[in-house]
């Protein structure tokens, strides 16, 4: 039963990552407000090959902007959640 209950989780976070484009694109219109403009695409966040949360990141620090801060630690949530229910979906097995 508990297995079955960390591969739904894992499955939904899953689902959500679908939607990291939309929030590196809340990303990049933020950093296009402040005035710098991203060489990443954001269409491609969703694929770890992209720089484009890197990138992010660095400029942040620049910037120090907390709408650009709390949707990076959003996606760092996620990751932490995607980990968590694979340890978990590996030792109930």
């Amino acid at each position: 039963m508990m297995q079955y209950l960390f591969f739904v989780a894992f499955a939904m976070l899953a689902i959500v990552q679908l939607g990291f484009p939309i929030l590196a694109s809340k990303i990049k219109f933020r950093f296009d407000e402040l005035g710098y403009k991203m060489e990443s695409e954001p269409s491609y966040s969703w694929l770890n090959v992209s720089n484009f949360w890197a990138e992010a990141r660095r400029e942040n620090k620049t910037y120090k902007d907390p709408l650009v801060r709390k949707y990076l630690a959003l996606r760092t949530f996620w990751w932490i959640l995607v980990i968590i229910c694979f340890i978990g979906f590996a030792v109930s097995g």
